[in-house]
């Protein structure tokens, strides 16, 4: 029993550790990370394995067995809860004008769809208020129309009703709002600054907009290449045409969105671990 024990709760705290790590370097390396096929799979071979020392814990007498029973089938209950998150959780991007009226939409993390937001969201205005260490940063103030505006900034997110919002960078007046990128066969929708993975392993990103000459500069790995809408560029195996360019006609800024339905399951499940696993630490040993 406790060594069924030690291998579902050891792998399981690396598995924490990694998440909280990958927390730290920001959401989108989290949603990368807990995304991959590794994680997933690591994560649903220590569920299985907590669930099958829950049963042998609670074919055994009650009151030995009661926090090895909790302890695992909380940890059941929180890694399917980050599994069902995996699965039903909408994550994206947003860029929104300051009182430019509420946005309907965004763009989904794949850049390559457009799915509806949940609630009207608009941005009421954008700030150098916010401290990040010891320079000033931007601080967005967004309203959802059901109630007044709250702050948004790098490590100040806005939560409301399983949404939340994060703000990653500031926009301009005259930067592209969107730009239609082909690759190859695939047609992509790129927001400010936001990057591409081409198939020999590089990175595209839109780089900045030279409006003498209506031409995006558009940075190819370590390469900086210029296009008009209409121009095809080949780029090792892949052919990079540009579409049309959409520009911003007011000070923005680009949020990260994200959408989750069963984020108690996770604290409720992970809550029952901790309580199980501090009374088998404190308790005494079942027979």
């Amino acid at each position: 029993m406790q060594l069924l024990s030690r291998l579902s709760l050891l792998p399981a705290l690396a598995l924490a550790a990694i998440a909280a790590g990958a927390s730290i370097r920001g959401q989108e390396t989290t949603a990368r990370i807990t995304g991959s096929g590794w994680f997933i799979v690591l994560a649903g071979s220590v569920a299985l394995l907590a669930l099958v020392t829950a049963v042998k814990a609670a074919a055994c007498r009650p009151r030995s067995c009661l926090f090895i029973l909790t302890a695992h089938l909380g940890l059941t209950a929180g890694l399917a809860g980050v599994g069902a998150n995996q699965l039903l959780t909408r994550s994206g991007y947003l860029l929104l004008e300051a009182q430019a009226g509420p946005q309907n939409c965004f763009l989904d993390r794949s850049l390559r769809t457009v799915r509806p937001l949940p609630l009207p969201i608009q941005l009421d205005s954008i700030t150098r208020s916010e401290r990040r260490g010891f320079r000033p940063a931007p601080l967005a103030w967004l309203s959802t129309g059901q109630a007044g505006s709250f702050p948004v900034a790098y490590s100040r997110p806005l939560r409301h009703a399983g949404s939340e919002f994060l703000l990653l960078r500031p926009v301009d007046p005259g930067t592209p709002l969107e730009v239609e990128l082909s690759l190859d066969r695939t047609n992509y929708l790129l927001l400010h600054n936001q990057h591409v993975r081409l198939a020999d392993g590089r990175d595209l990103w839109s780089h900045s907009w030279e409006p003498s000459r209506n031409r995006l500069a558009l940075a190819v790995g370590d390469t900086l290449v210029w296009l008009a809408s209409g121009d095809t560029l080949r780029a090792g195996n892949t052919t990079i045409a540009l579409g049309a360019v959409f520009l911003t006609r007011r000070p923005g800024a680009v949020f990260a969105v994200r959408f989750t339905r069963l984020r108690w399951l996770v604290f409720a499940g992970f809550g029952l671990m901790l309580f199980g696993t501090a009374g088998m630490l404190l308790g005494r040993k079942p027979d």
